[in-house]
């Protein structure tokens, strides 16, 4: 219910910068999974030293590549990243895993994105199978294991 009411805040505006967060919704994209991340752009600009025009789709994946991690069936997944867009105070961005994935039934989530900020947290969204689970993620809890 926390987070719900935390993300209903995030997507109204009612929120402040206040709660240092980061989302993470994985999920069917038609017939393929599909992981959308949503960042707070000062905390990125933060964490990489960059600020707009020096952030870049490749140092953007680098970093992902670096601190994120889906592992689907006990193997790690080489996800396809798409085009980054900055939207006013927001970063959004889709990857997908390069290989075919036709059933889950373990799934696993490292993820230590934007750690480095105190009191980060980073909110997953888990969106398979006709289920919603969302988790809580901060440097207490770096990995997250889902059997389906």
């Amino acid at each position: 219910m926390h987070i719900a009411l935390l993300i209903l805040q995030l997507l109204t505006g009612d929120i402040s910068h206040d709660i240092q967060v980061a989302y993470f919704k994985i999920h069917q994209s038609g017939e393929e999974i599909a992981v959308d991340f949503v960042f707070e752009k000062e905390d990125v600009h933060l964490t990489l030293g960059t600020n707009d025009k020096e952030l870049t789709d490749q140092s953007m994946q680098a970093y992902l590549e670096e601190h994120f991690s889906l592992i689907i069936d006990d193997q790690k997944q080489s996800l396809v990243y798409g085009a980054m867009a900055i939207q006013e105070k927001h970063i959004t961005l889709q990857a997908k895993p390069k290989a075919q994935i036709s059933q889950i039934k373990t799934l696993k989530i490292e993820n230590t994105c934007l750690l480095d900020i105190k009191k980060h947290s980073n909110i997953i969204q888990i969106r398979l199978y006709d289920q919603a689970r969302d988790f809580l993620m901060n440097k207490d809890r770096t990995e997250i294991h889902v059997q389906y």
